[in-house]
C-alpha cells in the first residue's frame, strides 16, 4: 500500500492502540497505559463548559459582549477576519482539499528546501496548496520534475522534495487559519467561523494520526522513524501544534459544530475523530516524552504543556499529573532553572524568552487545572520566582537598548532609536522583538497576579512605557483577560518618573557582566561573558558584544543552522574572544571576576577563566574590558585587554559588522584557500547553511578546523619593529539597523614583539555577507598581552575621539604588566594600567593595584580615579534570605575596614570552584547580596551503590553543559536536606545510568530530595575592594 493511500479504518484502529512509539522508554510504556476513554463523547463533554483551558467561558462570553463598543477587541477582531478571508467562504470540499493527503511526507524547511538549482523553495500557496515555487519562479512539481509525494530524484543523487515541503507550508499556514478562526468564532459567535474550523480540523485528525515520522528534514535518534513528530512539528515541537488545535477545538465547542458526522472518518462525529486521533494522539505523544523527562529544558516544558493541554481540554487528569509533578511539573522547573539572578538556565536569550512563554501558558493551564477542580493545582502567578523570571527580562539583560544575541540566537541585525524606547510611538510594535515582549509579558502578569504589590509593579511599568496612552497589544491571551474597564483604570495610575536609567550590572548567576554608559535615549555598553556554558550556548570563554547608537556592532555571528552553524557560528574563533592552539574552547564551569569597577565614566570589569582551555595547556586567560565616557555621556572608547598564556600559540580575534577595512600595515597573502588550509577549498555555503560538497554529510555535522578551515582569502603581515600603535578603520555594516547610523569604527592595536597579524574574511551565507576578521598570534612560553581600542565617527568625519593610543614602559615591571595612555582629540588623556600586585612606576605614576585608570583634564588636572586589586577576607557564619535577597552574616579575618563598604563584588570560595556575587550593601558583619537564592536546584538523589547516586531531575547549574568533561560544576556544591542541614559536600560526577546524571558525594545519604547550594555557612569568601 502506497504511504499516502492509507485507509481511514486503518488509521482509525492505529489511534485506538495503546501505543504511538516505536522506541520504549519506561515514560512512553506508562503513557501507553492512558486508554481514550469509551464514554468520552460530544453529548456528555458539556460544550457549553468550554472553553476551559487557555481561557474560561466566562471571560470568553463578557469580550463578545464588549466586542461592539471596546475599540481594542474591534480592532483585533478585524484584523482576524481579515486573516481569515481565504477560507471564510469556501465549501466544505474546498477546504478539505488544503489538506495534504494523509500520509504525504512532510518538510518543514530546516533542510530539504531547495529546488534543483539550489534556490529555496516558497509555497505556491493556497489556491495551489501542494505546490512550491523554486528559481525563476518555476513551479515544482511540473512535467519535467514530478514527484509523487515521495521526492523528485535528479542526476548525481540530487533530491527535492516539492510534495513534501508545500506539505510543511500548508500545515504551518493551516494552523495559523484555525487560531484565526477560533478567535472569529469566540468574539462574533458567527456559525461559520466554527463550521470552517470544524470541516479543517476534521480533515486534518487523520493524517495527523498516520504521520508518527514528523518533519523529514529534522533530526531524529536512532529508532525513532515511527516516533519523530507530527505532520510539521518534530519532538517536542508536537505540543506546539497542540496549543493551537486545542485553543480551536475548546473555542468552537459550544456552536455544535464537532458534534456533527465526521467527513473522514465514516460512522463518528467529528468530535470523535478531532478528539481522538488529533488532541488524545498528540497528548499521549507529548505525555510519553514528558514521563521520560530528567532534564527540565524548555523541549520539556513543551512536553508538559502538550499533555496538560489536551488533558484539560478531554478531562483526563492523569494527563495533566507531569504538570503537578515535583520533579518534572513547572514548580520542579523554578526550582532547578531559574538562577539566583532571575535568569533561565539556558544562554540564549532567545530561548530563555522562548522558555518564558512556555512557563506563562503552563501557569494559565495550573489556572484551568485549579479551575476543574484538580487536586494540587495552585496558580503560581505570584511566586516570586515566577513573577521575578517573567518581569522586565528585557530591562535587566538590555545592553544599549538591544538584547545581546549571545548564544544560539541572532545575528542582530536592527538598531533601537532612542535607546530607552519601551513601547511602539506608533502601532503595535517597537520593531524590537525583545521589547514588544516585555510588554505582553507586563501585560500578561498585570492580568493574572493577584498581590496588590505585583500589580502595582507591573502598573507602574506599564504607565512608565506607554505614558498616558496604554494599548493591550493585540494577543487573544492577553484581549480576553483584560477588559477596556481595566485598561482606564490602568491609565489613571501615575507614571513614574526616571523608570528607564539603566546601570551596570553583575550577573553572577548567569555569567555576564554588563558595563553601561551613556545618556537613557544613547546609550551604550558592552557584555562579558565569564560564566559556565549550559544548553544553547557556543564555545565562547571570556568573549564579549559591544553596542552604541542603538546597534550592535561587535556582530555575534548568531544562530543559523546545519554545517555553517556547527562549523563556524557555534565556535570559539568566529567570536570576539581569545583561542589556544587553533582550537574552540571546551564548556567548563564557571570564570571568576577579578575586578568589577560599575561607576563613573570610567568603568571595567576583569574576569579569568582558565578552564576552557585546560586541554590545551592554558596557564593564564584572563580579560579586562574598560568603557570610557565623554563629559556629554556619549562613547569615548572601549579598551580590551587580554591576558594569556600557555598553549603553543594563541590567537585573539576581532571583527566587527562592517565589510570594509583599512589599514596602513601591509598584508601578503598566504596562497591558501583558508587560514587553516585547503580542506573546503572551492566549496562555499549553500542557501540551506550546507557546505557545497559535503551535502552527504549529516546535519550535526562538524566541518573540521575548528573555524580555521572557514576563515577564507588569508593573509600574514609582520607587526612592525618598532613596536607602535597600528590603527584600522572598518565601514559599510552589512546588516540595516547599523548601516543606517553610517558609522566608522577604528581600532588601535599596540604593538607587541615578534606578533602576527593575519587578515582573513568569514564565509558568505544567506543572511550575512562576509566581513573581515583580524587575528593577531604570538608563539612560545612568555604571557601575551592583547590590548586594543575601539572608537567611532560618522563615516565621513576625518577622525575620531582618539588621536593616539601609546604603550607607556612601566618599571620594574612584567609579563603582563602594561600601561597605556590615551589621548583624545579635545586634549584630554586616559591612562589604564594593568599589574600583578607588585609595585611599578609609569608616567610619573605609582600602583601596586591590579587594575587601574587616571582620567585627566584637558589642562592636565586629575579629574577621576579608581583602582582595584586588594580583597578582604572571612567566613561566612549565616546565610538566609530577607526580602529576596540573600544575607550572609560573617566573621571577618582582620576586622571589617572602612574601604569594604563600597565594595561591589564578592567571591565565594567553597570546595572547587569560586562564585562571584554581585554585592547590593555590606553593613558591618552583615552583607546583602544582590541574588535571589543560594541554590542550584532542588533535587532527587537515588542511592544506586556506596557514595552513589542519580539525579531526577537534572538541575543545569549543578552540571552544567561542561559538567561531563572535568567535573566543572559539580565540585563544591553543598548538598542540603529539607530540614537545611548540609549532609555532604565534594561531588564528583560519574557517568549515566539509566539515563540519569550520576554522582558520587563524600558521604551516604538516603533517598529523598536535597537542595545544591553554591554558597553555605563555613565557606570562605574574599570581597573586592576597589578605591
Amino acid at each position: 500500500m502506497h504511504s499516502c493511500q492509507m485507509s481511514i479504518a486503518a488509521l482509525m484502529l492505529m489511534a485506538a492502540a495503546p501505543s504511538v512509539f516505536a522506541r520504549i522508554t519506561p515514560g512512553m510504556i506508562e503513557a501507553s497505559k492512558i486508554e481514550y476513554p469509551a464514554t468520552l463523547t460530544y453529548a456528555v463533554s458539556n460544550p457549553q463548559g468550554y472553553p476551559k483551558v487557555f481561557h474560561a467561558a466566562g471571560a470568553i462570553q463578557a469580550r463578545r459582549q464588549e466586542c461592539a463598543t471596546s475599540s481594542m477587541l474591534t480592532s483585533f477582531l478585524e484584523g482576524r477576519v481579515r486573516h481569515v478571508a481565504a477560507v471564510i467562504d469556501m465549501d466544505d470540499e474546498q477546504l478539505r482539499a488544503l489538506v495534504p493527503p494523509v500520509g504525504q511526507p512532510v518538510v518543514y524547511g530546516l533542510g530539504m528546501s531547495l529546488d534543483p538549482h539550489n534556490t529555496v523553495l516558497r509555497w505556491a500557496g493556497y489556491k495551489n496548496p501542494r505546490c512550491v515555487i523554486g528559481k525563476d519562479n518555476v513551479v515544482y512539481p511540473n512535467e519535467t520534475h514530478p514527484d509523487d509525494g515521495s521526492g523528485w530524484s535528479g542526476p548525481g543523487n540530487q533530491k527535492c522534495y516539492f510534495r513534501a515541503r508545500a506539505a510543511g507550508f500548508a500545515y504551518g499556514w493551516l494552523e495559523s487559519q484555525l487560531a484565526a478562526l477560533a478567535d472569529c468564532y469566540a468574539l462574533t459567535g458567527e456559525q461559520r467561523y466554527a463550521h470552517a474550523a470544524a470541516v479543517l480540523l476534521d480533515a486534518i485528525a487523520p493524517c495527523y494520526a498516520a504521520d508518527v515520522r514528523g518533519p523529514l528534514d529534522y533530526p531524529i535518534a536512532k529508532g525513532d522513524e515511527d516516533c519523530g513528530g507530527r505532520l510539521d512539528r518534530p519532538y517536542y515541537q508536537v505540543a506546539r501544534g497542540l496549543k493551537n488545535y486545542v485553543w480551536c477545538f475548546e473555542a468552537i465547542m459550544p456552536s455544535g459544530e464537532l458534534g456533527k458526522p465526521s467527513l473522514t472518518a465514516p460512522g463518528n462525529t467529528m468530535f470523535d475523530n478531532v478528539a481522538k486521533n488529533l488532541l488524545f494522539n498528540g497528548g499521549i505523544y507529548c505525555l510519553g516524552f514528558a514521563l521520560g523527562g530528567t532534564q527540565l529544558h524548555n523541549g520539556h516544558a513543551d512536553y508538559v504543556r502538550g499533555t496538560a493541554a489536551v488533558g484539560i481540554a478531554l478531562g483526563i487528569p492523569k494527563m495533566v499529573e507531569p504538570l503537578l509533578d515535583k520533579a518534572l511539573g513547572l514548580q520542579a522547573m523554578l526550582d532547578v532553572n531559574i538562577d539566583r539572578d532571575g535568569f533561565y538556565v539556558e544562554s540564549s536569550h532567545g530561548y530563555s524568552q522562548h522558555t518564558l512563554s512556555l512557563y506563562m501558558d503552563l501557569a494559565d493551564l495550573l489556572d484551568a487545572a485549579a479551575r476543574q477542580g484538580i487536586p494540587g493545582a495552585e496558580p503560581l502567578y505570584d511566586e516570586p520566582a515566577f513573577f521575578n523570571l517573567i518581569f522586565r527580562y528585557f530591562d535587566r539583560a538590555e545592553v544599549g537598548g538591544r538584547l545581546p544575541e549571545v548564544g544560539d540566537g541572532g545575528p542582530d541585525r536592527l538598531a533601537t532609536i532612542p535607546t530607552n524606547l519601551r513601547a511602539p510611538v506608533t502601532g503595535k510594535s517597537t520593531k524590537n522583538t525583545a521589547l514588544d515582549k516585555q510588554l505582553r509579558d507586563a501585560w500578561y502578569l498585570w492580568s493574572r497576579v493577584r498581590k496588590s504589590e505585583h500589580k502595582q509593579c507591573c502598573a507602574e511599568f506599564l504607565r512608565a512605557a506607554y505614558g498616558d496612552n496604554p494599548d493591550v497589544p493585540a494577543y487573544s491571551f492577553l484581549l480576553y483577560r483584560i477588559s477596556q474597564d481595566d485598561v482606564e483604570a490602568l491609565a489613571a495610575t501615575p507614571a513614574p518618573a526616571d523608570y528607564f536609567a539603566g546601570e551596570s550590572v553583575l550577573y553572577g548567576g548567569k555569567g555576564y557582566a554588563i558595563l553601561r554608559g551613556g545618556t537613557p535615549s544613547a546609550s551604550h555598553g558592552l557584555q562579558l561573558l565569564f560564566g559556565a556554558l549550559h544548553n544553547h550556548s557556543q564555545a565562547e570563554c571570556l568573549s564579549w558584544v559591544f553596542y552604541n547608537l542603538g546597534a550592535e556592532w561587535s556582530y555575534d555571528p548568531g544562530y543559523f543552522n546545519t554545517h555553517y552553524r556547527f562549523g563556524w557560528t557555534s565556535i570559539s574563533v568566529s567570536h570576539q574572544q581569545v583561542t589556544f592552539n587553533a582550537k574552540s574552547a571546551i564548556p567548563s564551569g564557571d570564570g571568576e571576576i577579578l575586578a568589577w569597577q560599575p561607576e563613573g565614566s570610567a568603568q571595567y570589569v576583569f574576569a579569568k577563566h582558565p578552564y576552557s582551555y585546560a586541554r590545551e595547556g592554558a596557564i593564564r586567560n584572563e580579560r579586562l574590558l574598560g568603557q570610557a565616557d565623554a563629559p556629554d555621556g556619549s562613547l569615548d572608547y572601549w579598551i580590551d585587554i587580554s591576558i594569556a598564556q600557555g598553549g603553543e600559540f594563541r590567537d585573539d580575534s576581532y571583527h566587527c559588522v562592517m565589510s570594509k577595512m583599512e589599514t596602513q600595515l601591509e598584508f601578503t597573502p598566504m596562497n591558501q584557500f583558508a587560514l587553516g588550509g585547503d580542506r573546503f577549498k572551492g566549496q562555499h555555503f549553500l542557501p540551506d547553511y550546507r557546505l557545497s560538497g559535503e551535502t552527504d554529510k549529516a546535519f550535526y555535522w562538524t566541518p573540521e578546523g575548528d573555524g580555521y578551515n572557514l576563515l577564507i582569502k588569508p593573509a600574514k603581515a609582520i607587526a612592525p619593529a618598532d613596536n607602535s600603535t597600528l590603527r584600522f578603520r572598518f565601514t559599510n555594516a552589512i546588516f540595516a539597523g547599523p548601516a543606517s547610523l553610517r558609522q566608522a569604527i577604528a581600532v588601535d592595536f599596540p604593538g607587541e614583539s615578534n606578533r602576527e597579524y593575519y587578515q582573513a574574511e568569514s564565509m558568505p551565507v544567506r543572511g550575512a555577507d562576509s566581513v573581515p576578521y583580524i587575528l593577531r598570534r604570538d608563539h612560545g612560553a612568555e604571557v601575551s598581552v592583547f590590548a586594543k581600542v575601539i572608537h567611532f565617527a560618522d563615516e565621513d568625519a576625518a577622525s575620531t575621539k582618539v588621536l593616539a593610543v601609546k604603550t607607556v614602559p612601566v618599571k620594574p615591571g612584567g609579563q603582563g604588566v602594561r600601561a597605556y595612555m590615551i589621548e583624545l582629540s579635545d586634549g584630554r588623556k586616559d591612562c589604564w594600567f594593568v599589574g600583578d600586585g607588585a609595585a611599578h612606576t609609569f608616567h610619573g605614576l605609582q600602583s601596586s593595584a591590579q587594575v587601574a585608570v587616571w582620567r585627566y583634564q584637558a589642562d592636565g588636572s586629575l579629574s577621576e580615579h579608581h583602582s582595584s586589586g586588594a580583597a578582604k577576607a572571612g567566613r561566612v557564619s549565616d546565610v538566609c534570605e530577607k526580602n529576596g535577597k540573600i544575607q550572609l552574616t560573617v566573621q571577618w579575618d582582620e576586622g571589617v575596614a572602612d574601604d569594604v563598604q563600597a565594595a561591589k563584588a564578592l567571591i565565594s570560595c567553597g570546595a572547587g570552584r569560586p562564585g562571584s556575587w554581585s554585592i547590593d550593601s555590606i553593613q558591618g558583619d552583615v552583607i546583602m547580596l544582590n541574588a535571589a537564592k543560594t541554590h542550584l536546584g532542588r533535587v532527587e538523589f537515588t542511592p544506586i551503590g556506596e557514595n552513589t547516586y542519580t539525579l531526577r531531575p537534572e538541575s543545569g547549574f549543578f552540571y552544567g553543559r561542561g559538567g561531563r568533561w572535568d567535573n566543572a560544576n559539580f565540585q563544591g556544591r553543598h548538598i542540603v536536606d529539607e530540614a537545611g542541614n548540609a549532609v555532604a559536600r565534594g561531588v564528583d560526577f560519574c557517568d549515566r545510568t539509566n539515563g540519569l546524571f550520576t554522582v558520587t558525594l563524600s558521604t551516604q545519604i538516603p533517598k529523598g530530595f536535597y537542595t545544591i547550594t553554591e554558597i553555605a555557612k563555613g565557606d570562605t569568601f574574599k570581597v573586592l575592594v576597589n578605591r
